[in-house]
């Protein structure tokens, strides 16, 4: 429960009783994130010097990085094996690795130091087109120049040191994104009583487009705004929906760059 506030820890073990399918409910700051100006050299200033991040392709280290972010995907999404329909609705995946660079990290176990530039110990997903929170019955639709970052953890020993930020600021600044010139915005939905997810992305945050809230009892589901920016940059259409599994709501983002500035 340490950093992460009272209401998310009982959040985390109501999820683990009670089935998805039942009842889940959730609050998300939308929020857009960017690497901050003065990050340069950031994977040098954690402690020890002894994390790197880059995105990863190969099957074992995807694989490896859904382990780590405990986030799984369908055969046919996995970014190793991509669909030969080619249908362009379809979602697409990228996934960040957090790699031990350094032997030196004390709290690894032995066999774990054997090949210490292999080992995964965080990982991020950045999603393209859409996202479905499935267990909400909410689907977020992406503009073409719109990612969403979403199942951001890392391993407990290496938590407090500053390597989050340095996965954070090589998802932002990748080369893999489109050009910075083309308006590319990553987005993402912080739970504001997780405070320490809040604290970790404060630094990265750039444009706020409020807060939204979803309640899923069963096939039902409903959405409501929440408190929100100035000018509200979201709509969710339809508000509720009986039919969750075969029409979700639907949330879409502003893409107007005048409103993006907080």
């Amino acid at each position: 429960m340490a950093g992460r506030g009272l209401r998310y820890t009982l959040g985390i073990l109501w999820c683990r009783i009670v089935p998805a399918w039942c009842l889940r409910y959730r609050c998300m700051e939308i929020v857009r994130l960017g690497a901050p100006a003065n990050a340069h050299g950031l994977a040098h200033r954690t402690e020890a010097g002894a994390y790197l991040a880059r995105k990863v392709d190969s099957r074992d280290e995807i694989e490896a990085v859904e382990r780590v972010t405990l986030y799984q995907r369908s055969p046919p999404q996995r970014a190793s094996e991509p669909s030969n329909n080619n249908i362009s609705s379809e979602p697409s995946f990228q996934a960040y690795g957090l790699f031990l660079d350094e032997s030196r990290e004390p709290n690894l176990s032995s066999s774990d130091q054997v090949h210490p530039e292999k080992v995964i110990v965080g990982g991020v997903w950045l999603a393209a087109k859409r996202f479905d929170e499935s267990d909400l019955h909410l689907q977020i639709e992406l503009s073409e120049h719109q990612h969403w970052l979403f199942a951001a953890r890392l391993l407990p020993n290496v938590r407090g040191r500053g390597a989050y930020s340095t996965l954070l600021h090589e998802v932002l600044s990748s080369s893999v994104l489109p050009d910075p010139k083309k308006a590319v915005a990553v987005w993402a939905a912080i739970n504001p009583a997780n405070h320490r997810s809040m604290r970790a992305h404060a630094r990265f945050q750039i444009a706020n487009a409020g807060r939204i809230h979803v309640l899923r009892i069963g096939p039902f589901a409903i959405s409501w705004r929440g408190r929100t920016s100035i000018r509200p940059m979201m709509t969710m259409n339809p508000k509720w929906t009986f039919r969750g599994s075969e029409s979700p709501i639907r949330l879409r983002i502003g893409t107007d760059q005048s409103a993006d500035r907080v």
